[in-house]
């Protein structure tokens, strides 16, 4: 039997209201602060445990900051508050372990949850929220999160729908007639994000040689090599993480095929950029995620504040997740309640700005509104923005 769910509470904070409440006349209010549990569902052990608790620390900052505002310029009414609680849940990046946090979560009474770190995750969840009439904010890139029709169901970046139209526009005027190799590692985000390049190859009249995919474990990929060797191949486009696409890289200088273009999805830009990548024709990322010190001065302070303070960089969604939770906060304080479904229902109709990505606006769907790509290349050892689009 796999170990339960693992949750923790912690300390209860206060949040200023809002400007907004004055014209709502809520500002005025004498009861106490409206109780706001927000849960945070991410792998907090395993492989994936050290990105998981770097995210539920940005929203622990994210509920200390807005504590901190209280009673300062620009913060609002000091009399509308919301009392935030993060409540954390181990969901073990496993489909079984989110429908168990999820589950446990809910019976915390939790107001929202921003999570989960997968695509499968939080695609498994996504039911147990929606019963409860939950909001789920989650950073998750998988274009079913949000085809489940759920009304609870919000996403704060881009989908990979976009993501592979960014991709396979790219490779197409890039690299036209060069013959492209799709592939995968068999993961839900993985398999669902090259077929997708697949379809945008196919309808672009560039149909992919070769369409593979291999296990998460494999080390070696001879089925692309010998494409590559029979000149089918001169455009890797890859879907797998960082790790395989290293062994990946390795692979192609050994046997001396250098010339090849590799392609990646966001997966690419999670950790340190592979120094093999200098050593072929051209090693290019798309990403749904605007990184922090991107948006400016609000979010390079994060950034810095993040890593003074747990000497470490920021995981590469940290900064949504600290939005999320300052728009779960004003949109309490909006409306004047902590009832799931009442903020659920707020939240396509909301306008309010939040610290660091300025505007997160969803449609009906659930999908962002400003939702956009970015394009990486390898310039000297390190990524450079090429481009960045909400239309491709």
């Amino acid at each position: 039997m796999k170990p339960s769910s693992r949750l923790r509470v912690t300390a209860p904070l206060a949040l200023a209201g809002l400007s907004a409440l004055s014209a709502l006349g809520l500002g005025a209010c004498s009861r106490g602060p409206i109780d706001l549990r927000i849960g945070v569902a991410m792998p907090l052990s395993g492989p994936l445990g050290a990105e998981g608790r770097n995210l539920v620390r940005a929203a622990q900052m994210a509920a200390e900051d807005i504590q901190a505002a209280q009673g300062t310029r620009g913060s609002g009414l000091p009399g509308a508050r919301v009392a935030v609680r993060i409540i954390e849940a181990d969901d073990q990046a496993e489909e079984s372990g989110a429908v168990r946090a999820a589950e446990a979560l809910m019976k915390q009474d939790v107001s929202a949850v921003v999570g989960h770190l997968t695509s499968a995750c939080a695609i498994a969840a996504a039911p147990v929220y929606a019963r409860g009439g939950v909001p789920q904010l989650s950073a998750t890139t998988h274009p079913r999160l949000t085809q489940l029709g759920l009304r609870t169901t919000f996403r704060l970046i881009a989908n990979d729908d976009m993501q592979a139209r960014a991709l396979a526009r790219h490779a197409v005027d890039e690299f036209n007639d060069q013959g492209f190799a799709v592939v995968d590692d068999g993961s839900v985000y993985a398999r669902g994000l090259a077929d997708s390049v697949a379809r945008q190859l196919g309808a672009a009249r560039q149909p992919a040689a070769l369409r593979h995919g291999y296990e998460a474990q494999a080390t070696d990929f001879p089925e692309l090599y010998a494409a590559i060797e029979r000149r089918q191949v001169g455009v890797v486009i890859t879907t797998m993480e960082l790790a395989q696409v290293r062994l990946l890289l390795q692979g192609l200088v050994r046997r001396g095929l250098r010339q090849v273009a590799v392609l990646g999805g966001d997966t690419l830009k999670t950790g340190p950029l592979p120094p093999e990548a200098a050593l072929v024709r051209r090693f290019v990322a798309t990403t749904p995620v605007t990184e922090a010190p991107e948006f400016g001065g609000n979010g390079r302070t994060f950034a810095t504040r993040y890593k003074a303070r747990h000497h470490e960089p920021p995981a590469d969604t940290a900064h949504y997740v600290y939005d999320a939770v300052h728009l779960l906060a004003q949109a309490a304080a909006i409306k004047g309640s902590n009832h799931g479904a009442v903020l659920a229902q707020a939240l396509p109709q909301l306008d309010p700005a939040v610290p660091i990505t300025g505007y997160l606006r969803f449609a009906a769907d659930g999908e962002p509104r400003y939702g956009a790509i970015s394009l990486y290349g390898v310039s000297k050892g390190q990524w450079r923005l090429i481009a960045r689009s909400s239309d491709w």
